[in-house]
């Protein structure tokens, strides 16, 4: 009776010990993945290699720079022309250089 006591209570040692091993390596491997997602997750935001050219320009466009202004279609979409008035001085500036 002694005997199978002590092995019933090995046993349950036993058991006791591998479930606590295992719930340690789930939580360990839980971790590293989060680690993981989250290096992912940084390397995306911060290390593009080609980041896209902001939609607007840094700068505001001026005389200096016809070459700077959006395509007639897309211009359609600002709610005011200021490709007319920076074109027309431009042309104005080129007809007195020619003149002179």
């Amino acid at each position: 009776m002694q005997l199978m006591y002590e092995r019933c209570f090995l046993w349950q040692y036993f058991r006791l010990y591998i479930f606590a091993h295992f719930r340690f390596l789930l939580l360990y491997a839980q971790e590293k993945l989060e680690k993981k997602r989250n290096k992912r997750r940084r390397r995306a935001k911060f290390g593009m290699k080609h980041q896209r050219k902001p939609f607007r320009n840094p700068r505001p466009i001026t005389k200096a720079d016809p070459h700077l202004l959006p395509a007639p279609a897309a211009s359609r979409l600002t709610h005011h022309n200021v490709t007319t008035d920076i074109i027309s001085s431009s042309m104005e500036q080129r007809n007195e250089k020619i003149k002179k």
